[in-house]
């Protein structure tokens, strides 16, 4: 029998519909896939979300980048059936091309309703020379150093990003044609700004946050929410997670947690919700501007329950 264990991490995804498209080509390079229509932006209550559609008739694909929290990186999701060539839980590697960020990853087997396989991961557009790098340490982030603002993606880097390279050793590279991405990023950056002030913050203050707020007992959370994860659910192997959105005030105190976005184990007890267990126990240092005044601002995370 595993045991259940409980992390914190960044997005999830939402589905959306799918469109006639042309047809795709096979060149030198691998699989190509043409876009099919312009961008499609959405701002949903918690997120917003860029989205176009490429491939052929018959074997779409659709590539979705969405945040929940403003940042500079983004979870970005390929989904169709033309994703079925690559193998599950077998390392990849993407590289937004020419000039955007690249790096390694595991597909997981994930799928997106009609939609069908998709493989996503977590990264910037553009390129970062600290995405991905080597760190050793558990320190907490510099924040003198690298104050958190209110993040977003690098629109003017991503200028240097035309497509979409998904490759795996021993399959054909997949390769989307995203056209300039500089313009389609700059406008999720005026969405996430929007979604902001839609949950009631002024950007401008949370653009002078130096220290966002800190659980400062994120352990005894953890362990709490994990404690509470049902023994039915646990004995069946079933998971769950949960994207929370917490809206600290300026003495540490939660005034309002949201389910942002779950995947729920059959017979969930809703009132063991992650919410109630951060409004019981958790300790909260709140936000604060380079000058150390408290600003009342928001915490996401994502809860998930995995069995080892």
């Amino acid at each position: 029998m595993g045991k259940t264990r409980a992390v914190v991490l960044g997005f999830l995804f939402a589905a959306l519909g799918a469109a006639s498209l042309p047809l795709h080509g096979k060149e030198a390079d691998g699989i190509v896939l043409p876009p099919v229509g312009p961008w499609q932006l959405d701002m949903a209550e918690n997120s917003c979300r860029l989205a176009r559609v490429f491939g052929t008739a018959g074997e779409e694909t659709v590539f979705i980048i969405e945040q929940f929290s403003p940042g500079s990186t983004a979870r970005w999701m390929v989904a169709g059936s033309i994703m079925k060539r690559f193998r599950e839980r077998r390392e990849m590697s993407f590289a937004f091309g020419p000039d955007g960020a690249s790096g390694e990853f595991t597909p997981t087997g994930a799928s997106l309703g009609e939609w069908g396989p998709a493989v996503d991961h977590a990264s910037p557009i553009a390129f970062d020379p600290d995405f991905d790098r080597d760190d050793d340490t558990n320190d907490e982030p510099d924040y003198v150093a690298d104050p958190r603002g209110l993040p977003m993606l690098d629109a003017e880097g991503a200028g240097s990003v035309e497509q979409l390279d998904l490759m795996q050793n021993g399959r054909d590279p997949v390769v989307l044609k995203l056209g300039k991405m500089a313009p389609p990023v700059a406008a999720f950056n005026v969405c996430m700004n929007d979604l902001v002030k839609s949950w009631g913050f002024d950007p401008v203050e949370q653009a002078r946050v130096q220290s966002p707020p800190q659980v400062t007992n994120m352990a005894n959370v953890a362990q709490s929410i994990m404690n509470h994860f049902p023994r039915k659910a646990e004995r069946r192997g079933e998971q769950a997670d949960f994207h929370l959105r917490l809206t600290i005030g300026t003495t540490g105190q939660i005034e309002d947690c949201k389910l942002l976005n779950m995947t729920l184990a059959e017979n969930f007890d809703m009132s063991r919700h992650p919410c109630k267990t951060f409004k019981d126990i958790a300790r909260i240092e709140p936000a604060r501007t380079a000058s150390g005044d408290p600003v009342r601002s928001f915490y996401t995370t994502r809860i998930l329950y995995r069995m080892n």
